[in-house]
């Protein structure tokens, strides 16, 4: 006669299987839900929710080894507990509990398969590299550049000191000189941006030009784009007797050449900082598992580290909350998601269409919305696409991971929902997330 198990209770929070203890009793979830979750590297990772109907520990029973993962109840709940001898004749007596008991560790074969490529990024890895080393570039480039440039242009102003000190200047000018030192260490840079820099430059020159003050075309550019216009310049003029005007003037042209270097050097310098920043925040390397993530930032991080596959034919729209919305979540996980989405839309698009990112809160928490005008996922393929190694991609292009991630830290690690609304011309990948997490005492 076949036994019908023993029933049991669980209260919220209560540790059912631990991790490495034997496989002693098979369980099946009447009521409740249980959380399965592995630790690796001294990093406890959610493999699975398990819920009514679910069932735990068969694994360890028919292959007489330990447990492989740790299971607690995150509600209360009611199981039905069979003991080794009972669950085997089980599986002989029912056929079709056998069959069905297959299907399921299957799934979970591919869930726990998936999970461990999620623990190592592997996906994630190269895109961010990608994205790393078209933003690093251009900071990178610019300190090189200014670098080289800022020896000869420290020699200009040597020189033009020399010179300078070598005039019979008056008090009243040494201090107009001072004066000048000093704006430079205060100078921000140059202004490129002046508005008709070009008319000014010539009215500079003409001015210049009737004072005597000759091969004005390498002097002129750099004092213009200093903020050096004509109304300052006479204002200096008539601090400095004509014959000292055009030493002065070549003198405060090489300081500012120098100083402008400088301060290039300094705004690349702080470009790298503010990409390292990003990327931190991003991989969230500094902070612990969970943590209050500012879904504005998580969403900006992603798309500057992608920055380098938007072309110019990508029309980028950001539809964010005034206020933006914190959640409790695993920041690294979360910006991999976005990047994964991301990423598939603009691949989807090519080289032309508009990608939108919008985000919301919503009673439970907040719904993120990645909408693409590409041309869409056949209906056909739709319920496979979060199946881990499926894609629709030629071979190199991608992995078929990148859906299958996300799905796992969206639903397994965070309790949330992903799904999609696609058609030719207009796909939304909506993730919606909890405002908390169930905290994991394993």
């Amino acid at each position: 006669m076949l036994t019908t198990g023993t029933r049991i209770s669980l209260e919220s929070g209560t540790v059912l299987l631990e991790e490495g203890t034997p496989g002693d009793t098979f369980y099946v979830i009447l009521s409740g839900e249980l959380e399965v979750t592995r630790t690796e590297g001294g990093r406890t990772t959610v493999l699975d929710v398990q819920g009514p109907g679910g069932f735990l520990s068969e694994m360890s029973i028919l292959e007489n080894r330990p447990r492989s993962a740790s299971a607690r109840a995150t509600g209360d709940s009611h199981l039905l507990c069979f003991e080794p001898n009972d669950f085997r004749e089980l599986l002989e007596r029912c056929p079709g509990v056998a069959l069905a008991m297959l299907e399921i560790v299957m799934a979970r074969l591919r869930s726990t398969e998936t999970s461990i490529i999620e623990s190592g990024r592997m996906a994630g890895l190269g895109t961010l590299a990608a994205g790393l080393a078209h933003e690093l570039n251009n900071p990178a480039a610019a300190i090189a550049r200014n670098s080289d440039l800022l020896g000869q242009a420290l020699e200009e102003w040597h020189r033009r000191e020399a010179e300078l000190r070598a005039l019979p200047l008056t008090e009243s000018e040494t201090s107009t000189v001072a004066e000048l030192l000093q704006a430079m260490g205060e100078s921000k840079g140059r202004d490129w941006d002046r508005p008709g820099s070009g008319l000014l430059e010539i009215g500079t020159e003409r001015w210049l030009a009737g004072l005597g003050v000759v091969e004005t075309w390498d002097l002129v550019p750099i004092l213009s784009e200093a903020g050096w216009d004509q109304a300052k310049l006479e204002e200096l003029s008539e601090r400095l007797s004509p014959k000292h005007l055009e030493p002065v003037l070549r003198w405060l042209a090489a300081g500012l050449e120098a100083f402008g270097l400088v301060s290039g050097i300094r705004t690349a310098s702080g470009a790298i900082s503010d990409i390292v920043g990003r990327v931190r925040s991003y991989s969230s390397l500094d902070r612990g598992p969970i943590q209050v993530v500012d879904l504005h930032e998580s969403l900006v991080n992603s798309l500057s580290i992608l920055s380098g596959s938007i072309g110019p034919g990508i029309e980028v729209r950001l539809d964010l909350p005034k206020e933006t919305p914190t959640i409790e979540a695993y920041g690294g996980e979360l910006g991999q998601v976005w990047t994964n989405l991301i990423q598939n839309s603009l691949d989807a698009m090519g080289d032309q269409g508009t990608l939108e990112v919008k985000a919301r809160e919503s009673e439970e928490g907040v719904v993120v919305e990645i909408l693409d005008t590409g041309s869409g996922i056949p209906e056909t393929i739709r319920p496979r696409i979060f199946d881990p190694f499926f894609t629709t991609k030629t071979e190199g292009k991608g992995t078929g991971l990148g859906l299958a991630i996300s799905y796992g830290i969206v639903v397994n690690q965070h309790r949330g929902v992903i799904k999609v609304d696609s058609r030719p011309g207009r796909t939304i990948m909506e993730v919606a997330l909890p405002a908390r997490l169930p905290r994991n005492p394993l």
